[in-house]
């Protein structure tokens, strides 16, 4: 009823508003040996991360994804954001379904060779170590993410894995692109300057460099 304070789960949520990273923590945190590191030792940790940051999805829709989730049209590599009752996929909304172009950076980071990888060992589901649990696939790299900030020494309470796809928000309308068509990013952002402002000059190299030692853990 209208006049009445909110209950404390309510203010709880309004008062840890999610904020964007700023380039230099983006760096810290996704630059860090710490993360880098999961590429060799928890692949799904890394993946649905850099997959959050550079496609500005779900935590959920990266987590849940499926091989079968991973084609390719005209010679474009995309993600079908999808939802499938067989694998366990869910989506927040109808006007959630769509398709994302995968960013080159995810391309030069490996990312299609995790996914050939993951294909080859027959695995239906892109990160076949996450199981499905109350709150979904993805919720414990979440927990996980939010350890990492604040090992880091990032101790605001509103950076959290969801701050990834609020940044990418915020870099694609800061590049001119609508915030109904920033949210939907995969129907209305094909690539171009819009689609690469998405992350800061520099995280790509910060990655790579480190990341490509090794090979990819399943």
């Amino acid at each position: 009823m209208k006049g009445l304070a909110p209950n404390k789960k309510q203010a709880k949520k309004q008062s840890l508003r999610i904020r964007p990273f700023t380039d230099a923590e983006l760096l810290q945190v996704l630059g860090s040996p710490k993360f880098i590191s999961q590429r060799d030792t928890n692949a799904a940790r890394y993946w649905v991360c850099l997959l959050c940051l550079f496609t500005v999805c779900r935590r959920e829709e990266a987590g849940q994804l499926a091989v079968a989730d991973i084609q390719e049209e005209k010679g474009i590599p995309f993600i079908r954001i999808n939802d499938d009752e067989k694998l366990g996929q869910t989506l927040k909304n109808e006007g959630s379904r769509r398709r994302v172009p995968v960013h080159s950076s995810l391309i030069q980071l490996g990312f299609l060779d995790y996914v050939k990888k993951i294909k080859d060992a027959g695995h239906l589901r892109l990160f076949p170590k996450l199981t499905k649990s109350n709150n979904g696939y993805a919720d414990p790299i979440g927990k996980w993410f939010g350890r990492l900030v604040t090992d880091l020494g990032l101790t605001d309470p509103t950076l959290v894995l969801h701050s990834l796809r609020h940044g990418g928000i915020s870099k694609l309308t800061g590049a001119g692109v609508s915030p109904g068509r920033a949210r939907s990013v995969g129907r209305a952002c094909g690539g171009g300057s819009a689609w690469s402002n998405v992350c800061p000059s520099g995280l790509v190299t910060a990655v790579f460099v480190a990341g490509r030692v090794g090979e990819t853990a399943v």
